[in-house]
């Protein structure tokens, strides 16, 4: 049995639920999870039955950004990204990283603004499990980046971007210009480190 409107290519349910929360994300940051369905419907440009259909409750709507199937997509997203720049040679890798940290931290802020506010255990168990796994993620991405770095140097420098991300992810306001200044730093130190000793 199929479902869906004849000729109709099926849906992208993640890549929707993604466009309403991003949609949603300026309300929860400035109001967290006291947000109306009714507020999210419209700043979402849906029928609050049409908000329902994507997220049956509140709590899923404003939790979608700690969940580990919609941040697995976006790294999924972001190496297609990667593999698409490589072949095509228009790539800073370090730009690459920032952006692709940048992107997580986006996604994420709005979640953890609204865990914060429901004093949701959720946020705690999220964390601990995703930071662990991001740091060995981070280092085999910058084995990309820095081939010749050692996996210790890799691994601290991950620690160090989880650590600065952590604060940036728990800050109310946070100036996404000087995140960024200071991950470029982070990296760009690491790099240059890495390319002193492979010269000396």
């Amino acid at each position: 049995m199929t479902f869906g409107k004849p000729g109709r290519p099926p849906e992208d349910r993640q890549r929707r639920q993604r466009e309403i929360y991003e949609a949603v994300s300026p309300l929860i940051l400035a109001h967290g999870s006291r947000i109306s369905m009714r507020e999210a419907a419209d700043a979402a440009c849906l029928s609050v039955g049409g908000l329902y259909h994507y997220f049956p409750t509140k709590r899923d709507l404003v939790l979608h950004g700690l969940e580990p199937l919609a941040r697995r997509r976006i790294c999924a997203d972001e190496g297609q990204r990667l593999s698409e720049l490589l072949r095509r040679s228009e790539l800073s890798l370090v730009d690459f990283f920032v952006d692709t940290t940048l992107r997580l931290v986006a996604f994420m802020r709005p979640s953890v603004v609204a865990a914060l506010d429901l004093g949701d255990n959720t946020l705690q168990q999220t964390l601990d499990a995703r930071w662990t796994t991001d740091v060995g993620e981070m280092v085999d991405g910058f084995q990309v980046l820095l081939p010749d770095a050692s996996v210790a140097a890799l691994s601290a420098l991950a620690r160090s971007i989880r650590r600065e991300m952590l604060g940036v992810l728990i800050e109310r306001e946070v100036d996404m210009h000087v995140v960024r200044a200071d991950l470029e730093r982070l990296i760009g130190a690491q790099v240059s480190s890495v390319q002193s000793a492979v010269a000396a």
